[in-house]
């Protein structure tokens, strides 16, 4: 819910983008929202590092300052 309040209300972008980045294509955007709707209620795969909350933290593959490094100042589930 968060991500579809980010792009389609105006809410507060998440303080870490880079778990919001759910199929890791370095853009936030509807298909991340479905990504995470379809992990969650039909099994589908799970989000790219660093990975969904209540799971182990995963490392993000995108090395620091590339295209795919969307940053993430805090992430509660990691910290």
């Amino acid at each position: 819910i968060a991500i579809f309040g980010y792009l389609f209300l105006g809410t507060e972008a998440p303080t870490c983008l880079e778990s919001a980045d759910v199929n890791n294509d370095a853009t936030i955007d509807i298909s991340d929202g479905i990504g995470i709707l379809n992990w969650l209620f039909t099994g589908g795969p799970p989000p790219a590092a660093p990975g969904p909350p209540g799971t182990p933290c995963g490392v993000d593959g995108d090395a620091p300052g590339s295209a795919g490094d969307l940053g993430c100042a805090t992430y509660q589930p990691c910290v």
